[in-house]
């Protein structure tokens, strides 16, 4: 009896073990699907329209309560500052889940921007 005890627990815990590397893999797959969603926008040659929306507060857009919270604690303020984020970074947050992931890649895909950008040069134009 207590041998098979130690083998049940033996067993959740490769389990547990399993089940996180899935969770990792998952991430992984998610921000790869963003990433070749989005590598559409890396040739837009709109650089005026694409910088004055990174500027954007997030105070000017249309988002959940539950989303502007999770974002306002991590001090995120501009649409530049989610751009650069990936989706796995985002879903670590606390109050951050798969609902505020999809209405933020929205509100980016409106502003034709997208999870993973490279925004240092903006950032240097902007200084």
């Amino acid at each position: 009896m207590e041998e098979m005890k130690k083998a049940e627990s033996e067993l959740k815990q490769k389990q547990a073990k399993f089940d996180r590397s899935i969770d990792r893999f998952i991430n992984q797959i998610e921000d790869l699907k963003f990433t070749l969603k989005n590598l559409k926008y890396d040739d837009d040659k709109s650089h005026f329209k694409k910088d004055s929306a990174l500027n954007k507060s997030i105070d000017e857009l249309d988002m959940g309560t539950r989303t502007y919270n999770a974002l306002k604690s991590k001090q995120m303020v501009t649409l530049a500052e989610i751009a650069r984020e990936k989706p796995s970074q985002l879903l670590e947050y606390s109050g951050f889940g798969k609902v505020a992931l999809a209405e933020l890649s929205e509100i980016l895909e409106e502003h034709s921007l997208h999870f993973g950008m490279d925004i240092s040069a903006h950032l240097k134009e902007s200084k």
